[in-house]
């Protein structure tokens, strides 16, 4: 398999970027687990997808391969830290009104714990965060 180099990619992208993420987790655990409804969920992944690629687009972290077989989202130095206002801007409330009110509550109180045990091992070092990585099914395995 050969190596197939990815490139940064900007906000012009975001429905081809949306779209293989959500294809890429369109069954992901922890989404089944805060929305069991498939069909409700089929609403939910995307919005998630296009929140967390929304953030790291303004801040020159997404990046794919040719073809967006493979979407990252990630967090460069000094941008590691969104604040709450950046999640709201990038989607945050159409994320928790899709999965509705008391799973919603679930998924803002994720992100907290996530930061916290980032900050943990992180402290206040400079680091890339890579918030979502996702390949299309099709083009899973396939180097």
């Amino acid at each position: 398999n050969a190596l197939v180099p990815a490139e940064e990619i900007g906000l012009r992208h975001t429905r081809a970027a949306v779209q293989a993420l959500a294809a890429a987790f369109a069954d992901y655990a922890m989404l089944r687990a805060l929305c069991p409804d498939a069909r409700r969920r089929a609403r939910v992944v995307p919005a998630f997808a296009r929140m967390l690629y929304r953030i790291s687009a303004r801040v020159g972290g997404a990046f794919a391969v040719p073809g967006f077989g493979a979407v990252a989202c990630g967090l460069p130095p000094g941008s590691e830290w969104p604040s709450e206002w950046d999640y709201v801007r990038a989607g945050a409330l159409s994320v928790v009104w899709r999965m509705r009110l008391r799973a919603g509550w679930r998924f803002l109180k994720l992100g907290p714990a996530f930061d916290a045990s980032r900050a943990k091992h992180m402290g206040d070092r400079p680091h890339w965060y890579l918030h979502l990585l996702g390949v299309r099914p099709e083009a899973q395995g396939k180097g």
